[in-house]
């Protein structure tokens, strides 16, 4: 090999390394600016013993607790509640994090599906009650294009 190519290769080579540095500081910025989404939240699914969930624009309204270590439906004559797809709700809820607010006006909640249940533009409200804690939120829609 010639210096040139070895000089060539040796740039190529900083290049590449400068550049996997930067996009790894990129990755860790961007994880660290992720806020928790309800710090305490782990701590009340964790001893949760009831989980409600009313969707907008129907009276429909699921209900699961706890009874005696095993969960089932109170809406529903007290059936078995698949405990895979709860485990994997409040998962998701522990799990969530706060990207980006979108509106701190209640004017604009309905636009983005997160107005109260029973309002125009309701989102669907969750909530998880444990013995003295409890957590509710609305989830609006999904993000349009994404």
């Amino acid at each position: 090999m010639t210096k040139r190519t070895l000089l060539v290769l040796g740039v190529v080579l900083g290049a590449l390394t400068i550049s996997l540095f930067l996009l790894n500081q990129n990755d860790d910025n961007a994880s660290s600016d992720r806020a928790d989404f309800a710090p305490g939240l782990e701590a009340i699914a964790k001893d949760a013993s009831r989980i409600s969930i009313v969707r907008s624009g129907t009276d429909d309204i699921t209900a699961v607790r706890n009874e005696g270590g095993a969960w089932a439906l109170s809406s529903r004559d007290i059936y078995a509640a698949d405990v895979g797809k709860l485990g994997q709700l409040k998962s998701d809820l522990v799990d969530a994090r706060i990207l980006e607010e979108k509106t701190s006006n209640p004017e604009y909640y309905a636009r983005l599906g997160v107005a109260d249940p029973g309002e125009d533009g309701a989102g669907t409200l969750v909530t998880v009650d444990a013995a003295d804690e409890s957590f509710s939120v609305i989830l609006g829609e999904s993000a349009r294009g994404v």
